[in-house]
């Protein structure tokens, strides 16, 4: 709840205010960074000590018109908003991004850290990546992956929140695209 805004990349003005306003109180600030911010710039002058890229379909082509531009808005993260020796995280079962980000670091799979347990809400496999990545760029800052309870974490509202009813469950997402709504 860090400073709401009506998009999910605020505008620059709103971000640099809420970069401001907390700039006291936290160590790292973590922002979801639209494809639509990107192509807009939005981000201006800021820049990024790394970025996750979680997967890559046809979401927003009503904006971008192509598979081609909405590709070249999302890889500005990297090309124009990290720092020098900034690492790009993307999951190991992105195949089309593998191949298109040569340098991008591949996230180790919960498997691969030792992770026996998880929680519900990461054995659904776009939940799980997503997890690998954020671990994966956790480490990559902070250089520790141990002290991170995975049965602590909770998804954002209305990503996959699961209601218990009577004797079902009931899921609540934001899913629009075609791809998020069969994932």
């Amino acid at each position: 709840k860090v400073g709401e805004t009506d998009n999910t990349t605020p505008s620059y003005l709103d971000l640099r205010k809420i970069l401001f306003k907390y700039q006291q109180e936290y160590r790292a600030f973590f922002l979801e960074v639209s494809s639509h911010s990107l192509d807009q710039d939005r981000l201006f002058d800021l820049r990024l000590d790394g970025g996750i890229f979680t997967s890559f379909s046809q979401d927003h082509l009503d904006y971008h018109h192509s598979m081609e531009e909405y590709f070249i808005s999302k890889e500005k993260m990297a090309n124009q908003y990290f720092i020098p020796g900034a690492q790009l995280v993307i999951p190991k079962e992105e195949n089309y991004l593998k191949e298109k980000l040569k340098t991008a670091k591949m996230a180790k799979t919960l498997q691969e850290r030792g992770v026996k347990e998880i929680p519900f809400i990461f054995q659904i496999p776009y939940n799980r990546r997503n997890l690998e990545c954020a671990l994966e760029i956790n480490e990559i800052i902070w250089n520790d992956f141990a002290k991170i309870d995975l049965f602590e974490l909770k998804n954002p509202k209305g990503r996959f929140s699961v209601i218990p009813y009577k004797d079902s469950l009931v899921v609540i997402d934001y899913a629009h695209s075609p791809e998020a709504l069969e994932r």
